[in-house]
């Protein structure tokens, strides 16, 4: 069935009409037609062209600035994930901070969404007592609170608490790859989640020790040395921590 334009069109003002007429290559030629039409069968005014033309101004305006917005989103998504899709030999620190700001911030809400979800658990049961895991969450989520506040912040103790955690890992999970190795026969369906998450403080002190994140930070060489030896010997500790443990 086909659309009478003429009838659906006499309850458009005159403005409305004009709009049509005057952006043609919008509409159908038979809808254009009908617009004209009704146009002839009006007493159209010189203030009804004024107003058509103000009305038409005001919508190519809000086109090209609808327009320019998306542009400016466009812009800002891409400046987001181009040291992914299109890496370049220069480092832009900015443009890989916000995609590690992005990457945290995902991390840090899984992980608070895991700890409520375990606690909620752990308080409908009657029988349990606080225990060193239980204790160990609290402490992983409060720290992952304080850096993920600093990183949007920007401040160097974002830098500082990250290095010195993903250094302070490596003894134990070498110890803990080694553990699944030794006892492959149980562990083995676990070796590939165990390994990527393993991975993932190298590749935290990889990106934290290239040159310009540093300097993006405001690390100098001397803050370096320290969170390095820090993160060496928090690392130690918690080894031999875990080892009393087990």
């Amino acid at each position: 069935m086909e659309l009478d334009f003429y009838s659906h069109f006499s309850r458009y003002t005159t403005v409305e009409l004009l709009a049509v007429v005057r952006r043609p290559e919008q509409y159908q030629p038979e809808a254009v037609a009908a617009a004209q039409r009704l146009l002839q069968e009006r007493n159209v005014t010189d203030g009804d062209l004024d107003e058509a033309n103000t009305h038409l101004l005001h919508l190519e305006i809000e086109k090209v600035a609808r327009s320019a917005r998306n542009d400016h989103y466009k812009q800002q998504i891409m400046d987001a994930v181009q040291p992914i899709v299109a890496p370049r030999d220069e480092i832009v620190p900015a443009r890989w901070y916000r995609i590690y700001i992005i990457l945290f911030g995902i991390y840090y809400f899984w992980d608070l969404y895991k700890f409520v979800k375990h606690q909620i658990v752990y308080l409908r049961c009657e029988g349990c007592t606080i225990d060193v895991t239980v204790l160990g969450a609290v402490i992983n989520l409060l720290y992952l609170t304080v850096v993920f506040f600093l990183l949007l912040r920007n401040k160097r103790w974002a830098w500082i608490l990250l290095m010195v955690a993903a250094v302070g890992t490596i003894i134990p999970n070498i110890y803990l790859i080694y553990s699944v190795v030794k006892y492959w026969r149980f562990a083995r369906n676990q070796f590939s989640a165990i390994l990527l998450e393993q991975l993932l403080p190298i590749i935290t002190i990889l990106f934290l020790m290239r040159g310009p994140i540093k300097e993006f930070f405001g690390i100098d060489p001397q803050t370096k040395n320290r969170t390095l030896i820090v993160g060496a010997v928090v690392g130690l500790l918690y080894f031999i921590l875990l080892m009393r443990i087990i």
